[in-house]
C-alpha cells in the first residue's frame, strides 16, 4: 500500500544541540527507505511553522536531496507552536488507496499559538482533513503526555516516549521501520454470534508487514465460531475469515497465559481512561479486583506486593491501605493515588504514567518478569513477592505463598507432604502440582477447599519459609515459566499482523524488550474466557 509520510519536527529552542542533530539524521535515514510509490513532506516548527513543500513530494533523488538541504538549514529556536504545526501537517485531501502517516516529534509543551492542550485536541478532527494517523514521539520528561496521548488516540495512531538517556535517532528509525510497509487499513474484527466482551485492544490499528496484533477478550458462547478480519487493502475492501473452536471452560495447560494477559491489558486500558478522562468508581473497583486476582501490580496497587525492588537494587517501601483493609477501603486508597497522578499532565511522572499504561495495554507475555513499572521518579520497580503459576497469582505473605483466590472462611484440608493423599492431588489437579514448584509452603484452593500441606507434623502456617532472594526468585521464575511455555499448545490463532509497540526501550541496566524476550512464543490471537 503506498503511503504519504509527514515528518513533523519540533525545532524550538529546547531542541538545540544534539537532539536536533539526531532528529535530522533520523529523518534522513527514513528518506532513504521510502518506497518507490511513497510521497513525503517535512514540517518544522518553533514559534513559526514552515514546510519543505506545500504538498507531499514524490520519492525522487532530486526531492530527497532537496529535503536534506532543507533539514541542514533548520535552526532550533523560538517557542513551541504545536497547534500551528498540526494545522499545516494535517491539511490536505484524503486519497483512496494511500495511507497518510504523520511522525510527530517534540520535546516540549505548547507555548506558542494555541497553548491549551484541551483546545488543541478538540481542533484536531477539524484540522485532519487528510485523514492522517499521528505517531507521536515525545522526547525527554518535559512533554505534555496527556496532550500527546490524546493526539495519537483521536487519529488512531500511537504515542511513544524517548527517555533522556536514549538516542532519539535510533528510536525514530525503529518506529519508521515498523511503519514502512502498510498492508491493511481501517481494520476491524467481527465475531459473529460469539458476542465477546471486554476485547482488547478495543480498536485495531492499521497493519504493517512483519508485525502482529494480539486480541484477547471474554466469551460466553462455546462452540465453533466464524471470525472475520476486514479492512482496506490498496483502497479496496478485503476480508479474511477463520473459524475457532472455543471450549466452555479453559482446561489447565490450555492457553492459561491468556487470562492474566487479558487482565493486564484491561487494567492498562482502564488506567488510561481514568488519566485522560477522569476517575470513575466502577473503573477503580475493577482495577483493584483484577490486580488482586491476577497479581498484576501497578504504581497504584503496589501495596498488594508488600514490597518491591527498584532499579538501584534497594527495597522500596510501598504505602497502602491498612492490613486487612476491605475492598472499599482499598478502592478509596487507589482513587486518591489516581487523582494525585492525574493532576500531572506534563513532566516526568506524567510520562512514566503513559509508559506504564502502554506496557500493560501492549503486553504480549504473561509472566512475573513483566510485572514491573516505573514510579514517579523514573525508577524501575519490580514486585518480588508475587508469582504467577498458569492463570493464578500467589502472594508471599507471612512466610508462605498464598493463592489470591483463598478465603479465610473456607474449609481447610490438611494434607501430609509425600503422603498418598498428596501424590493423588498431584496427579488429579494440575494447578496443585504446578504450584508445588514454589515450594511446599503453599496455601491454595483446590475445588471448594483450601489446601494446607503438612510437613513433619506441621503445616506451612506453622513453619513459614524464608522469602526467596530476588536473584533466586528470578531464576525460579524463568525456569518455571519456560516449563509452562513448553506445555502450551495454541490451536486457534488469528494472526492479524501488527504490533505497534515493539521498539526497544532503554532502561537502567536492562531493556524492556529483554524482559519480554519470550513474547513471540506466546501468541494468543483469539478471545478466551479470561475471568471465570
Amino acid at each position: 500500500m503506498p503511503k504519504d509520510v509527514l515528518f513533523v519536527l519540533d525545532a524550538s529552542g529546547s531542541m538545540r544541540g544534539e537532539k536536533i542533530e539526531q532528529a535530522r539524521a533520523a529523518i534522513e535515514y527514513c528518506l532513504g527507505r521510502l518506497n518507490e510509490s511513497d510521497c513525503f513532506n517535512i514540517v518544522t516548527f518553533g514559534t513559526e511553522v514552515t514546510a519543505f513543500r506545500s504538498e507531499p513530494a514524490g520519492n525522487s533523488k532530486q526531492a530527497v536531496a532537496a529535503a536534506k538541504e532543507y533539514l541542514d538549514n533548520v535552526i532550533a529556536r523560538g517557542r513551541t507552536n504545536i497547534s500551528g504545526a498540526l494545522s499545516k501537517a494535517l491539511a490536505g485531501k484524503a486519497q483512496a488507496g494511500r495511507l497518510r502517516i504523520a511522525i510527530f516529534l517534540t520535546d516540549g509543551t505548547p507555548t506558542a499559538g494555541e497553548t491549551s492542550a484541551d483546545k488543541i485536541v478538540q481542533q484536531v478532527p477539524e484540522m485532519n482533513t487528510s485523514g492522517a494517523k499521528i505517531f507521536v514521539m515525545g522526547v525527554g520528561n518535559d512533554v505534555n503526555a496527556h496532550l500527546l496521548d490524546k493526539l495519537a488516540e483521536c487519529t488512531e495512531g500511537a504515542s511513544e516516549y524517548v527517555r533522556p538517556d536514549e538516542e532519539v535517532d535510533a528510536r525514530i528509525a525503529t518506529l519508521y521501520d515498523r511503519l514502512s510497509n502498510p498492508v491493511l487499513n481501517n481494520v476491524a474484527v467481527a465475531f459473529g454470534d460469539l458476542r465477546p466482551t471486554a476485547v482488547f485492544p478495543a480498536k485495531l490499528p492499521a497493519l504493517f508487514i512483519g508485525s502482529q496484533v494480539m486480541v484477547a477478550g471474554r466469551y460466553r458462547t462455546a462452540g465453533t465460531h466464524k471470525i472475520t478480519l476486514a479492512g482496506t487493502l490498496a483502497g479496496e475492501p478485503a476480508q479474511y475469515i477463520c473459524t475457532a473452536d472455543l471450549p466452555a471452560k479453559t482446561a489447565p495447560d490450555d492457553n492459561e497465559f491468556v487470562a492474566p494477559l487479558w487482565a493486564a491489558r484491561k487494567i492498562g486500558f482502564l488506567l488510561r481512561e481514568i488519566r485522560l478522562n477522569g476517575e470513575n468508581k466502577e473503573l477503580v473497583n475493577e482495577i483493584v479486583r483484577l490486580s488482586t486476582k491476577f497479581g498484576i501490580i501497578t504504581e497504584y496497587t503496589s501495596y498488594l506486593a508488600g514490597g518491591a525492588s527498584g532499579s538501584g537494587g534497594s527495597g522500596l517501601a510501598m504505602s497502602g491501605p491498612r492490613p486487612g483493609a476491605t475492598a472499599r477501603e482499598a478502592a478509596e486508597f487507589v482513587t486518591g493515588k489516581l487523582s494525585e497522578a492525574r493532576a500531572q499532565q506534563a513532566g516526568q511522572w506524567a510520562v512514566n504514567q503513559a509508559v506504564n499504561e502502554q506496557e500493560l495495554q501492549r503486553r504480549n507475555v504473561a509472566s512475573d518478569e513483566a510485572n514491573l513499572y516505573r514510579d514517579r521518579s523514573g525508577n524501575l520497580v519490580k514486585a518480588e513477592n508475587i508469582m504467577q503459576v498458569g492463570s493464578r497469582a500467589f502472594y508471599f505473605r507471612a512466610g508462605q505463598w498464598v493463592d489470591s483466590e483463598t478465603d479465610a472462611k473456607q474449609k481447610t484440608r490438611v494434607v501430609k507432604l509425600f503422603s498418598d493423599e498428596y501424590f493423588d492431588l498431584l496427579k488429579k489437579d494440575k494447578d496443585f502440582a504446578r504450584a508445588q514448584s514454589l515450594g511446599w509452603n503453599v496455601q491454595m484452593n483446590v475445588g471448594a477447599e483450601r489446601i494446607e500441606v503438612e510437613k513433619d507434623g506441621k503445616t506451612s502456617v506453622d513453619v513459614p519459609a524464608p522469602a526467596p532472594a530476588p536473584e533466586q526468585n528470578q531464576q525460579q521464575n524463568i525456569g518455571r515459566q519456560q516449563g509452562i511455555n513448553q506445555q502450551m499448545n495454541i490451536n486457534q490463532q488469528m494472526n492479524v499482523n501488527q504490533q505497534i509497540d515493539q521498539a526497544p526501550r532503554q532502561i537502567p541496566g536492562k531493556q524492556v524488550n529483554q524482559i519480554n524476550q519470550r513474547a513471540q512464543q506466546e501468541q494468543a490471537t483469539q478471545p478466551k474466557q479470561a475471568d471465570r
